[in-house]
């Protein structure tokens, strides 16, 4: 597929990565090798695929003890997606079903449903019970075209509810795994065991 450009072949299998790693007969390491040798794909490049596993399964540890509660709800980024996957009918386009996270969030917090334990209130500010009209969201590590418009979805429908999104950056796909190179770059060597280090020592064979 010549005239595919390569930073869409590594998306796609990237997508492919995340949806199947869990699956023992999956094609993620044929693929990987694939893009290398007839996918004109930079072999530093196929090496962000596991850093991206690696930075999933981050995501997944268990919360500790005594802390505080996991605030992104620990699970596989398609977990729930058997919820949204409702029909066709009304989507404006099949790519865009995916709901970010801050959707959960957003409206919990308009419904007055948020847990203290994970969004705790300074003193004397108000509950969790509370549901505000004026909202500022700031993501540090950057926002998504997706979320913004969800937002702008949200300032829509919401009468009387007035949303602020912002971020230290916008990403795309790109800036994202750009993002996630650097810093799982920066982490010890993942075990062996783990889909993220098999796959690291395939691609670094």
């Amino acid at each position: 597929m010549p005239n595919v450009p390569a930073e869409n072949k590594l998306r796609l299998v990237a997508l492919y990565a995340l949806r199947y790693e869990q699956q023992s007969n999956n094609a993620l390491p044929i693929l990987l090798d694939l893009l290398v040798t007839a996918g004109n794909v930079p072999s530093n490049k196929v090496n962000i695929i596991p850093k991206l596993l690696a930075y999933h399964h981050s995501l997944q540890a268990p919360p500790v003890a005594g802390g505080f509660t996991d605030l992104f709800e620990s699970t596989s980024f398609f977990s729930g997606a058997r919820d949204r996957f409702k029909g066709l009918k009304g989507v404006e386009n099949v790519y865009t079903q995916h709901s970010p996270r801050l959707e959960v969030t957003l409206q919990n917090l308009i419904k007055g449903r948020l847990k203290e334990l994970q969004y705790p209130f300074l003193e004397g500010s108000g509950n969790t019970r509370d549901k505000p009209q004026d909202i500022i969201i700031f993501m540090v590590g950057g926002v998504t075209y997706e979320e913004a418009k969800m937002v702008a979805q949200v300032n829509a429908s919401s009468p009387g509810v007035r949303v602020v999104l912002g971020g230290t950056s916008i990403h795309n796909s790109t800036t994202f795994l750009e993002e996630v190179d650097d810093a799982v770059g920066s982490w010890p060597e993942p075990s062996p065991s783990t889909a993220a280090g098999r796959l690291r020592r395939e691609v670094g064979r």
